[in-house]
């Protein structure tokens, strides 16, 4: 991110406690969910309820939601 001149605009969390979630969320631009696999993930489903822009890896369990974008997982 430093090279590319982006860093100041890119946060990358990992795992966010529940109690974190929904500030997290409010201050995003956009959430990128890049699961490899996956059965379910309640952060992915906060972000769309909040209405949050999501972009998420292209797995049969995210084709179905309303993300912005989905890409090769």
């Amino acid at each position: 991110a430093e090279r590319r001149g982006v860093a100041g605009r890119l946060c990358v969390t990992g795992f966010i406690a529940e109690a974190e979630l929904e500030q997290a969320v409010a201050l995003a631009h956009l959430v990128l969910a890049p699961f490899r696999e996956m059965s379910s993930s309640a952060s992915l489903a906060y972000a769309l309820a909040r209405g949050a822009a999501v972009v998420a890896s292209d797995l049969p369990e995210n084709r179905g939601l309303e993300c912005v974008r989905l890409f090769p997982s």
